[in-house]
């Protein structure tokens, strides 16, 4: 039963990823056309509009017009923005697009480098007592240093701040 449900989960993953292919694809080669307002509108844009629209609906509490909404469209599900079908991010809301004029701004302050790793060491039923304390002790030191330097970083741009604040006063 697991199986199955991670096959169909799998793909799952693959469908949406070929969707979003060919919804690139068909977006370049649509961009090198002349774009045209009249142009009808697509239906994985629909379905993003829509997820949009009803979350807009729900966050300024119009609850009746967002059930409405839910109920003309019951073909997709609002409360999932995988939903949509795309393997893209989910954009800002309603009001951040409009504001933006439609474009997402992208600063380097947003964005950020993560990387995950699982030390053989840190599984549980590897007991090797006599190097945890000393590896964990490490660790928490390293930590301890990324922070105070973060600190350092951040009370120079508050410091850098403060001073532009001084001058446009």
């Amino acid at each position: 039963m697991e199986f199955e449900l991670r096959k169909a989960k799998e793909t799952i993953q693959a469908l949406r990823a070929n969707l979003t292919q060919a919804a690139e694809i068909e977006l370049s080669s649509q961009e090198r056309k002349k774009n045209k307002s009249s142009e009808p509108i697509r239906p994985l844009e629909k379905r993003a509009l829509n997820f949009l629209v009803n979350e807009y609906l729900l966050k300024n509490e119009y609850k009746l017009a967002s059930i409405t909404f839910s109920d003309e469209n019951d073909d997709q599900d609002f409360e999932l923005w995988d939903d949509v079908g795309l393997n893209i991010p989910k954009p800002p809301d309603l009001l951040q697009l409009y504001r933006n004029g439609g474009s997402v701004p992208s600063s380097p302050r947003d964005t950020v480098d993560v990387a995950v790793g699982v030390e053989l060491a840190d599984l549980p039923g590897n007991h090797n007592s006599a190097q945890k304390p000393d590896l964990l002790q490490q660790q928490q030191t390293e930590v301890v240093q990324e922070l105070e330097y973060q600190i350092s970083l951040l009370n120079t741009e508050k410091e850098s701040l403060a001073e532009q604040i001084r001058k446009l006063q």
